[in-house]
């Protein structure tokens, strides 16, 4: 199995703020996908805003998994988490009981990309006047878009397109050499992600930051 990987996303609601840690085990076969959807646990906890010495309290967990093998890996994160005596998970588990024991376990924090739709170590996270690019495939003419890139101009999603074209080249994705080839042909044309999610921001404030 992979890295373990977390990421956290806080919610307010009237005088109550919410906070949802999600623990996922990184995919060998497709290190870049999403774990999202793949195997997820999340655990919760909540705070009064106006009574934040109180803590955090309310402790529950939930499981995301779409099959039996998902399961297992869940599983296997509740395992490494609590380890040998490590870390009981119970009604009072705090936010930095769990913080410590992922640091003890080298956990790689990250954060949701929308410009990626990935979850993304927190030390690779793209600037922020980057924006998600296309390869340029109407005009290439060619039936769908085939890689993407962050940038911050069109030279340099060029530049970027570039290189994702060349790294299929080398991964066995020989179907993809022709594509290429018409890419260049018409230019290098790319596209600029105009939707939502193709310039919204990642929320990049560390676990540690938020709990305080």
């Amino acid at each position: 199995m992979g890295k373990i990987l977390f990421t956290h996303s806080a919610h307010r609601s009237g005088e109550y703020q919410t906070i949802d840690l999600r623990i996922a085990i990184e995919d060998d076969d497709y290190p870049q996908r999403n774990p999202e959807s793949q195997r997820l646990l999340t655990l919760h906890w909540q705070q009064t805003v106006k009574e934040p010495d109180h803590g955090w309290y309310g402790f529950s967990m939930s499981v995301d998994c779409r099959n039996a093998r998902n399961f297992d890996h869940t599983h296997s994160i509740m395992r490494k988490l609590q380890g040998k005596d490590a870390l009981s998970l119970h009604e009072y588990t705090t936010p930095k009981d769990v913080l410590a024991r992922l640091e003890a376990l080298k956990a790689v924090e990250c954060a949701y990309d929308p410009r990626e739709s990935e979850w993304v170590p927190l030390s690779k996270i793209a600037p922020v006047d980057h924006c998600a690019w296309r390869d340029g495939w109407e005009k290439a003419g060619y039936n769908d878009c085939t890689v993407g890139c962050l940038a911050a101009n069109e030279r340099d999603a060029q530049k970027g397109i570039m290189a994702e074209f060349a790294k299929l080249s080398t991964e066995s994705y020989r179907s993809y050499d022709d594509r290429f080839a018409k890419w260049l042909a018409a230019g290098k044309p790319v596209i600029k992600v105009d939707w939502s999610y193709g310039s919204s921001k990642p929320d990049v404030t560390p676990f540690a930051k938020r709990i305080k």
